[in-house]
């Protein structure tokens, strides 16, 4: 549960990183010299919760292996390796 909301949680930040790195790179702005007004902070937050929301998307589209399987761990079989499944 806390990689789900941290994974979530990572996305929801990633708009706020790039901008910054941007205004870094691009403008020699270093963090902390000046106040982003309030309307970019609004426009990240909205494309933060989307990229959130998509990755909710993704997460939920793709579930992860049946509870009550068993899991085989990787192993050697005639000197190669074989992958961990679940069986």
């Amino acid at each position: 549960m806390v990689r789900f909301l941290a994974f979530t949680f990572l996305f929801f930040l990633l708009p706020f990183a790039l901008y910054a790195a941007w205004r870094f790179f691009k403008a020699g702005v270093r963090p902390g010299e000046e106040r982003w007004p309030m309307i970019v902070w609004l426009r990240l937050a909205v494309v933060g919760i989307v990229a959130m929301l998509a990755s909710l998307l993704v997460i939920l589209a793709y579930p992860a292996d049946e509870a009550g399987g068993i899991y085989r761990p990787a192993h050697m079989e005639n000197g190669k390796i074989v992958p961990g499944r679940f069986e």
